[in-house]
């Protein structure tokens, strides 16, 4: 069933556990072993040595990861094991196994609607005015971030004082760059929709966007892109000082949670350290896909950890993570994006 080489990275794997613990959806289960790391890992060990049957339950539960990488620090073998389970997503695909339903209806939505979800208009979010002129950069606002409207705005009003120039709006004609099928394995699917993407775009010199995972699939396709919170000058100037307590959600990329925790300390703010695995970013929208109960419960779990470590408020880099602790209802902790920050506090 898998490759000789994917097969070797498994039997690598000691089964001691460490990974568990960099899991926020092992941590959001009070510690249930079915949902960390390991478990997966060895439901592909007893599959592959035929001891179990590959089942819809347990491809299933292949895609209740968030591809987030947490888990890879923890492991004394070092073994990518968040690359390992796409590989694995990949090659049962190619195999001939049907992911499940959730994710075969994300797949038909992207290549047919151009986002994830059965309807949606992608330009909702704008309200702001635009001029008739060309426009050289391109403000890509990314699938999940049109679904936190306050969030685009802010990070669009962010990216026109960085960039200093008029931005470019696909609005409702912005396609999806299609990083979601190429985590959940559809690699042919992914570059056929990133492909589209680009002949979308490519007449402008550059992309700008809030959402890491467009800006790296883009770079992927040969288009000059740009992560937005990259483009925030280091040098930053408060124009008003903040207090309180902020616990900073930052992307699973560790150099950019680190931009915007300095963002915060130079307005003021008393950063709480949350655990290593209180991280999010767009990964996790497969496991979304899959579950959203299960989601609700790792964004309230990490909240519930915050404001234990005395945090009034969370911020949030990734628009994914944004739409996803703003649904949580009778939260006790306010909910902010990073770019809202910035536009509050600094002159940029």
């Amino acid at each position: 069933m898998l490759s000789e080489g994917t097969w070797r990275e498994i039997s690598r794997c000691i089964s001691c556990g460490a990974c568990n613990e960099g899991c926020s959806l092992f941590h959001a289960s009070e510690r249930k072993e079915s949902l960390g790391p390991r478990s997966r890992i060895n439901i592909v060990r007893a599959i592959n040595t035929k001891v179990a049957q590959l089942s819809i339950n347990s491809i299933e539960h292949l895609y209740l990861c968030g591809s987030c990488t947490v888990c890879n620090k923890y492991c004394p073998l070092n073994i990518d094991i968040a690359g390992l389970m796409i590989r694995i997503r990949e090659e049962l695909i190619r195999a001939g196994y049907v992911p499940p339903y959730n994710i075969a209806r994300m797949r038909r939505n992207i290549e047919v609607n151009d986002h994830p979800w059965d309807s949606w208009d992608k330009g909702k979010w704008i309200q702001v005015r635009r001029s008739a002129r060309p426009k050289k950069h391109l403000f890509f606002a990314g699938c999940w971030t049109t679904r936190s409207q306050d969030m685009a705005n802010s990070a669009y009003m962010v990216a026109k004082k960085v960039v200093k120039d008029d931005l470019g709006l696909l609005e409702s004609a912005e396609p999806c760059c299609g990083y979601p099928l190429k985590i959940a394995g559809h690699v042919d699917a992914y570059k056929e929709v990133l492909m589209r993407a680009r002949s979308k775009i490519e007449g402008f010199e550059d992309i700008v966007t809030p959402c890491i995972s467009c800006k790296e699939s883009f770079k992927e396709s040969g288009l000059s892109s740009h992560y937005l919170l990259e483009m925030v000058p280091e040098d930053l100037e408060a124009i008003k000082r903040r207090s309180g307590k902020a616990a900073l959600i930052g992307s699973c990329r560790d150099s950019f949670t680190d931009k915007a925790r300095n963002i915060l300390e130079i307005a003021g703010y008393d950063v709480v350290d949350l655990p290593d695995w209180c991280c999010m970013d767009c990964g996790f929208s497969l496991a979304y896909t899959i579950s959203q109960d299960l989601m609700k419960s790792v964004a309230s779990k990490i909240m519930e950890t915050a404001s234990d470590l005395g945090a009034d408020m969370l911020v949030i880099v990734d628009p994914f993570s944004y739409y996803l602790f703003s649904s949580i209802e009778g939260g006790k902790i306010e909910i902010r994006d990073i770019y809202s920050i910035l536009l509050d506090s600094f002159r940029l």
